[in-house]
């Protein structure tokens, strides 16, 4: 059948150099330094069940100032990625989750306190993987497209609508060869300043912001390519209840290695972290029925 005039013919399997996972996006010592905290996780854990306590208090507490080294070096370096933005957290979600998990299976955390924390987080991972399947239109477009990062265009010219970063909103920078704007491009900037005001939140906990590309299977088709993830900063709450997660556990360990602090401070700590849990999770379902995650 002869193609149609206008209407966008579906892409082939992309690679993923070819949908944002390139050499500078994905190796960078940000990304290095989340990796390393995600594989701590199980290693933190096994420590625990094995009661080396000193052990795991120090690898713990290098895990945790791990968390706040990726960002600097992320901002010092302009090393922002989506790809980072994304593995911040999961590494985060895999280090408090292997820990607690160990903490509740030696029985110094109750199980209700470490169920509420591992569901919290598995909730909002799910949230993601389907709202990202609500993106590609209800199907499995390959691996590749499914974890895309960039757009077509930012990813196959150097002139094209470039994905955001924290410190520079998305911009096209296409300029003709006389150094002013061709009226093509005039119009891609005019699009790019109306889509990119709006932040919205992402299921897995986590604010969106920069190209807000549409977010439907129709639209993605008409379009002839699948939206891309977007940059994803935290909610303010959920980097306070990482901070007192980071705290209960260190504090469960500091316990059993020499007796500091009291079961009593323990038990008042996990009250407040299980509740700090259930407020951002709360506030993520809040956002979610208001209609902000797109």
């Amino acid at each position: 059948m002869p193609k149609t005039q206008g209407t966008a013919m579906p892409q082939g399997p992309q690679s993923l150099g070819d949908t944002g996972w390139t050499r500078k996006n994905v190796y960078n010592v940000p990304n290095a330094i989340s990796m390393a905290r995600l594989a701590s996780g199980p290693v933190i854990a096994w420590l625990v069940l094995s009661e080396q306590w000193g052990v795991a208090l120090v690898s713990l507490a290098i895990s945790g100032a791990s968390d706040w080294a990726d960002g600097y070096m992320a901002k010092r370096y302009n090393q922002s990625s989506v790809l980072g933005s994304y593995l911040d957290p999961l590494a985060d979600k895999a280090l408090i989750g292997c820990v607690v998990g160990a903490l509740g299976y030696q029985g110094s955390l109750p199980g209700a306190l470490v169920a509420l924390i591992i569901g919290r987080d598995v909730v909002l991972l799910s949230g993601a993987f389907v709202h990202r399947f609500r993106a590609v239109g209800w199907r499995w477009p390959g691996f590749a497209e499914f974890f895309r990062v960039s757009s077509a265009t930012s990813s196959s010219s150097p002139g094209g609508i470039q994905p955001a970063t924290p410190d520079q909103p998305a911009s096209s920078t296409g300029f003709d060869h006389r150094g002013s704007t061709s009226a093509k491009d005039t119009q891609d900037a005019r699009h790019v300043s109306m889509v990119t005001d709006a932040a919205t939140v992402n299921p897995a906990g986590v604010i969106q912001q920069g190209l807000n590309e549409p977010q439907t299977g129709q639209a993605a088709e008409g379009k002839g390519s699948i939206p891309p993830a977007v940059f994803v900063q935290p909610l303010y709450i959920s980097k306070v209840n990482t901070c007192f997660q980071l705290l209960l556990v260190g504090g469960c360990l500091s316990s059993s290695w020499y007796a500091w602090p009291l079961q009593e401070a323990i038990l008042v700590l996990g009250a407040v972290t299980g509740s700090l849990t259930l407020a951002s999770c709360a506030a993520y379902v809040r956002v979610f029925f208001k209609g902000n995650v797109k």
